[in-house]
């Protein structure tokens, strides 16, 4: 996005500011991973997807625990907001996320791009072994109860409940989205 001035204005992201945040993510493959989907944007995953749901992307780069993303600064465009989780969140913007993450996920139904987090069922449509690392559970459970601590009238109990009940289900549901 080009700011009044005429330069571009971007978004850039660094490795985590401390050493333990770095390493488990580098560990981990999650710089790995974003960077691989960062780079599938910038190629033919993006012709499948509406235009400006992304940011642009400009430049991707990861190595041995060095990872940087340059991303157009979606904020220069002026219809776009990042509400905090505890804002209210209107029908119609709540709509527009899902149709967002839902022309996302379409793109690549049940063929998922190369290089990406894969579990046994989808690694078999991509070739190569399961990539997706095992501690997304225990994120899911943390980050749960993070929430429930910090803002605790913020999830109606039915949301509470049913995502209690996906984490007890957590292989199950695995299991089903990846067929």
């Amino acid at each position: 996005t080009l700011n009044p001035g005429g330069l571009l204005r971007l978004f850039c992201k660094l490795p985590a500011a401390t050493a333990f945040e770095s390493i488990f993510l580098e560990v981990f493959g999650v710089y790995a991973n974003e960077v691989r989907f960062y780079e599938l944007l910038r190629g033919d995953l993006r012709k499948k997807l509406p235009p400006k749901l992304f940011a642009d992307v400009y430049a991707v780069e990861e190595k041995r625990g060095r990872f940087v993303l340059a991303l157009e600064d979606v904020v220069g465009r002026g219809d776009v907001s990042f509400p905090k989780v505890d804002s209210p969140h209107p029908p119609e913007r709540v709509r527009a996320v899902l149709d967002a993450y839902a022309s996302l996920h379409v793109s690549c139904w049940s063929r998922p791009p190369r290089g990406v987090w894969t579990d046994a069922i989808s690694a078999a449509v991509t070739g190569g072994p399961p990539t997706r690392p095992p501690f997304l559970r225990v994120i899911s459970d943390t980050t749960l109860a993070n929430i429930l601590k910090r803002w605790p009238d913020l999830l109606p109990p039915s949301v509470v409940a049913t995502y209690r009940l996906f984490l007890e289900h957590y292989d199950l549901v695995r299991a089903h989205w990846s067929r």
